[in-house]
């Protein structure tokens, strides 16, 4: 939502957001009704990232029932804007009975998921390189509302720099290599 406010507000000129799909009208409401328009950059499912030695690496598809005796690792500042109050509470309600552990560092993340093979994590897809670099695997899970989406936002009437689409082509290029076939 930050980042919406600061392209509205003419702070930043493009943002990428992040939004699950299952929110996606709240979030494209919300840019128009900021007169702004948006390029989707990427859809994908969101993917267990564990241990190569965590006792699940092995498995070709995982069940969240598969999860539930495992240390979940989660980003410390999720947060989901678009539920109504009394959702948001039956969701933590249920959340609470999960075993997690916020971390805000990234870096922080992976090394605990290396260290401690009893833990996982929900993550985009990551390159090969950082997954071999920490001795980690990424897993496909079957739960529902798992499907993400990545947008570029800008205010309509904007007109793309040079610069910017350079970065939209890399961003472009970067989703090619991580992409999950």
């Amino acid at each position: 939502m930050q980042a919406i406010k600061n392209v509205a507000d003419n702070v930043n000129n493009i943002a990428v957001i992040r939004y699950q799909e299952l929110y996606g009208k709240y979030f494209i409401s919300a840019l128009a009704e900021r007169d702004m328009e948006y390029l989707l950059i990427w859809e994908f499912d969101y993917l267990l990232l564990m241990s190569s030695m965590h006792p699940l690496a092995g498995y070709e598809t995982i069940t969240s029932s598969d999860l539930q005796q495992y240390t979940e690792i989660i980003h410390g500042d999720i947060s989901i804007p678009a539920l109504p109050p009394s959702e948001a509470r039956q969701i933590e309600k249920a959340d609470d009975r999960k075993k997690k552990i916020a971390v805000y560092e990234r870096g922080s993340q992976l090394e605990l998921l290396r260290r401690l093979p009893s833990m996982y994590m929900w993550v985009s897809p990551m390159p090969q390189d950082v997954l071999d670099c920490f001795s980690l695997v990424q897993k496909k899970c079957s739960v529902s509302n798992n499907r993400f989406k990545d947008v570029l936002i800008y205010r309509k009437g904007y007109h793309l720099s040079a610069e910017d689409n350079l970065f939209i082509d890399v961003l472009k290029k970067t989703v090619d290599m991580v992409a999950v076939k």
